[in-house]
């Protein structure tokens, strides 16, 4: 086990800064499950109800990028290539490599915790396609063959969110503070070029896009939330990362 911060655990401010933490990671994960599920439910009505403003968004941003696009095959190469990081096969090398080399450290909740949010993306994915069935764009020239799956919602927008996240929350213990924002950058960045791909290729409509950002956001909020959770009932401090706060487990709201 840890040292505890306190001996005497009579809220000193070793507690007190502990027992803060938690509760600003706490606020913050209940925002974004609150945000994420609203924005995701929203666009699923609006996209049902044919909402005309959203459908003008989604037909002029497609045929404007492909239009833009469609003249360069070097931009089109490109776009192909930041689009392989939201495949399916990427993400499975990716959890799978996460989670072997996390039990080879002898990390096993965290390897769970990985191997799980990844399981659940392979099975959201496929379920709320299904369930909204959405046709992908019709466009006159479109650079690429549409996937035969349906358009709502990115699967790559949703995946890349998640397994960007995932690899995030684990490397970001090790790495010193002040390279912290960098990494962040950099997940943002990834998730966001992988977005642009599936619109500027022609695949997905804006909202098929916000809608798996949203959804990931929700996934990946929820699995890190019951990780947190885990740690504190198993009644010791972990010494693993992603450990949620420095109190102990007994002094958790």
């Amino acid at each position: 086990m840890r040292p505890h911060p306190t001996d005497d655990r009579s809220g000193t401010p070793a507690d007190t800064a502990g027992v803060a933490r938690f509760g600003a990671r706490a606020l913050l994960s209940v925002a974004t499950l609150a945000l994420g599920a609203a924005a995701f439910l929203l666009l699923w009505l609006l996209v049902r109800r044919s909402w005309a403003p959203l459908q003008e968004l989604d037909d002029g941003v497609a045929e404007d990028l492909n239009a833009l696009v469609s003249g360069s095959p070097a931009a089109v190469a490109v776009l192909r290539a930041i689009t392989t990081l939201g495949n399916t096969s990427t993400l499975v090398v990716v959890f799978v490599v996460l989670t072997v080399v996390l039990l080879v450290r002898g990390q096993r909740r965290l390897a769970v915790f990985t191997a799980a949010t990844g399981l659940g993306v392979a099975v959201l994915v496929p379920l709320t396609k299904a369930l909204v069935d959405r046709a992908r764009p019709a466009l006159d020239a479109p650079v690429v063959p549409l996937p035969s799956s349906a358009s709502f919602p990115s699967g790559h927008s949703l995946g890349s969110l998640v397994a960007v996240t995932v690899v995030a929350l684990v490397v970001l213990p090790s790495v010193r503070r002040r390279a912290r924002p960098w990494v962040v950058a950099l997940a943002v960045l990834v998730v966001l070029a992988v977005g642009v791909s599936r619109l500027a290729l022609g695949v997905h409509f804006v909202s098929d896009v916000l809608a798996g950002w949203a959804l990931g956001a929700v996934w990946v909020t929820l699995t890190a939330a019951a990780f947190r959770g885990w740690q504190h009932r198993s009644g010791t401090m972990s010494r693993e990362p992603l450990d949620p706060l420095d109190a102990a487990p007994e002094q958790a709201p």
